[in-house]
Parts: structure tokens; C-alpha cells; sequence
């Protein structure tokens, strides 16, 4: 390989490892703490952001005591309310 090629060929490699250094750097955003809206969802459950989503826009409420139950079904008289 001529050494004009190897320069090329280290300095890009070198510009794309610094790069992809940098990106993976920055694009972690900084973790914040999850509020949900219903005390029984925890931060951890796979549907948090969709119950989160529905009780904002008021399609979902909740019970009166402020839990979602989200272990248990969903009944017919429940989904007509």
C-alpha cells in the first residue's frame, strides 16, 4: 500500500473512532426521575409511558383511591365508563 493511502486510511479511521466516541458521549441524555401518575406503576413497567400518556389526556383514570391496578383485567363495565 503507498503511504499516501496508509496516511488516508489511518486518518480516517481515526476521524470515525473519534466520532463514534464522541456520539456514544453525547447522545447519552442524563436519566431524570420518572413521575407517574398512579402510585401502584413503578418507574420500571414496560407500559409506564402509554398509562402515563392516557391518564394526561384524561382517557384513563384510574380508581378513586389513586391506583391503576395494572396486574388486574380490564372489564366490560370498566372500558364503557
Amino acid at each position: 500500500m503507498p503511504r499516501t493511502l496508509k496516511n488516508i486510511f489511518i486518518g480516517s479511521f481515526t476521524f470515525l473512532l473519534l466520532l463514534i466516541l464522541t456520539g456514544i458521549t453525547t447522545a447519552a441524555p442524563q436519566q431524570e426521575a420518572i413521575v407517574t401518575a398512579f402510585h401502584d406503576v413503578s418507574s420500571s413497567d414496560a407500559n409506564l409511558v402509554y398509562i402515563n400518556y392516557m391518564a394526561q389526556r384524561g382517557i384513563i383514570s384510574g380508581f378513586p383511591d389513586g391506583s391503576f391496578h395494572p396486574g388486574e383485567g380490564l372489564t366490560r363495565a370498566q372500558a364503557a365508563v
